[in-house]
């Protein structure tokens, strides 16, 4: 058995027995703590893929998962301190709630430049400010609407989940573009693992929240925490050595792939521009602020057809792969 299947198994015997235990001592501090433990776990992993993988779009990309999960092991923590700590479980704390939007920032950039090689420094700053931006957009729309001291009304939360569901689907279907493009093996293996991740995170999140929102009686924290099952496939599939997870694509045409390059620089102005005009109804100063952003971050160029440098992409392109410009890098 395959040592990260055993970390994983092993992790899940534990959990089982800490819920247990608090089951018996009356606690939900277990619950919290699996909650917490379990992406800390995929993030010191995908740290570690990071630092051991040799293709340079591919370290990229675990990086930005790293730091996406870092920032969302900082909401939990947050969690953990104001519900379980201060036993505040009726009121949402906004800043918290800030945490679970902003972990959306590293996939962002992800996806808006999932091949990035060599990109000018003016070029990835606006990125990271436009990818900050669509968080915060988004957060706008989802909490800022809600009254910051009393507890949200039921028909209204459940249009700002709706909103958080939408988001998460975003993520996914743009992992799940990347991965039908990828060429690489070491590409389509970090696609393939984040359109699971992020894919059983979105089904795993919607369920916990409209169903701790329908009957909050009965989804306990014990039950929530079920939550870690969306994180250890992403434990598994990004083991340094782990086989990859079969592709239900054919590798890509060269017509497909130039199309995803070249539309994926675009993603998050695009997206931006969209938000900020639906923000202008609840702020207008921040909305017209998002899109000046928007507009003014123009994309030099079409993202060009990349150097066929990595296996695979090299084998098909062949001598023919010279007459191609390099890109200067092409959200999660």
């Amino acid at each position: 058995m395959p040592l990260s299947l055993r970390v994983t198994l092993g992790f899940l015997a534990v959990q089982a027995l800490l819920l247990a235990a608090g089951v018996v001592g009356d606690t939900t501090l277990p619950a919290y703590l699996v909650v917490l433990a379990a992406p800390l776990l995929a993030q010191a992993v995908t740290l570690w893929r990071a630092r051991v993988e040799t293709e340079p779009a591919a370290r990229w990309g675990w990086a930005c998962v790293a730091a996406s999960l870092g920032v969302w092991c900082l909401g939990q923590a947050g969690n953990l301190w104001w519900e379980w700590g201060l036993g505040q479980h009726a009121l949402p704390h906004r800043a918290i709630l800030m945490l679970f939007q902003l972990w959306a920032v590293p996939l962002l950039l992800l996806l808006a430049r999932p091949w990035r090689e060599r990109e000018p420094h003016t070029a990835f700053g606006l990125d990271v400010i436009q990818a900050l931006a669509v968080s915060l957009a988004w957060f706008w729309l989802t909490w800022g609407s809600l009254a910051a001291d009393s507890p949200p009304d039921a028909p209204g939360l459940s249009s700002q989940l709706r909103l958080i569901d939408a988001q998460n689907l975003y993520l996914g279907v743009g992992m799940a573009v990347c991965w039908s493009a990828a060429v690489s093996s070491a590409e389509r293996r970090l696609f393939g693992a984040m359109s699971l991740h992020v894919g059983l995170y979105t089904l795993g999140a919607a369920l916990n929240n409209h169903l701790s929102t329908r009957w909050p009686e009965v989804v306990t924290p014990a039950w929530s925490s079920l939550i870690t099952l969306t994180f250890l496939p992403l434990v598994v599939l990004a083991w340094p050595g782990a086989r990859s997870l079969p592709s239900p694509w054919p590798l890509p045409s060269r017509r497909w792939e130039f199309l995803v390059r070249s539309v994926s620089p675009m993603l998050l102005s695009g997206t931006l521009l969209l938000l900020s005009l639906r923000v202008v109804r609840l702020d207008y100063g921040w909305g017209v602020a998002g899109v000046l952003l928007a507009a003014g971050a123009s994309v030099p160029g079409a993202a060009p057809w990349p150097r066929c440098s990595t296996g695979s992409r090299a084998s098909r392109c062949g001598a023919s792969a010279a007459s191609w410009p390099v890109s200067p890098g092409p959200m999660r």
